[in-house]
């Protein structure tokens, strides 16, 4: 690891499977769900500087941007309604496979710095990628809690909100402790 810090964008997306009717039935086709919405994902990055690391999990796809100017944290913003377009992709795609469930989506986003460590593979195991600092964890804690749906669907740390233009910050002015972290919603 480097000595210089520098600042990212953690940004985490957390797919939430809802049933179409009251019937119980396991969701078999969830990951197939999250696969889809990855791949449709993957082409919002192909010409951005911004991408350093994507990490699928299960039901959890986090997103680590580089944060260098004002403008990263403005394409951020913008990423947010390029995923509800994908949402509305994947549900179309849900109904047209007649699967159980549409997708909901809870958007987390914590900025602040962040060194990427490389824990070298062994045998089989090929190399692990993992993030100093606390960013990605509150990132992904937020959105875990918004799952309940009492929260708005989209929440941005003080972290990220601060290195916004006064334009964009108008736009998220309700104000939401969670987890004793103070967040902000449109």
């Amino acid at each position: 690891m480097n000595n210089s810090d520098s600042t990212k964008i953690f940004i985490s997306l957390k797919l939430i499977p809802q049933r179409r009717d009251g019937t119980f039935f396991p969701f078999v086709h969830f990951q197939e769900a999250c696969y889809i919405f990855l791949q449709k994902l993957y082409p919002l990055f192909q010409n951005s500087k911004n991408p350093e690391d994507i990490h699928p999990l299960l039901g959890e796809i986090l997103l680590i941007l580089s944060a260098d100017t004002e403008k990263d944290y403005l394409h951020a913003l913008d990423l947010f309604s390029s995923c509800r377009q994908i949402l509305e992709l994947c549900n179309e795609i849900c109904r047209q496979a007649d699967w159980n469930f549409s997708l909901d989506l809870a958007i987390a986003a914590d900025a602040g710095r962040a060194e990427k460590l490389i824990i070298p593979g062994s045998g089989p195991f090929p190399d692990a990628v993992a993030w100093t600092g606390i960013h990605e964890e509150r990132a992904s804690r937020i959105s875990h809690a918004m799952e309940k749906g009492v929260h708005k669907d989209t929440l941005i740390t003080h972290s990220f909100y601060k290195h916004l233009p006064e334009k964009a910050k108008e736009k998220y002015a309700t104000l939401y402790y969670l987890h004793h972290i103070c967040c902000y919603a449109e």
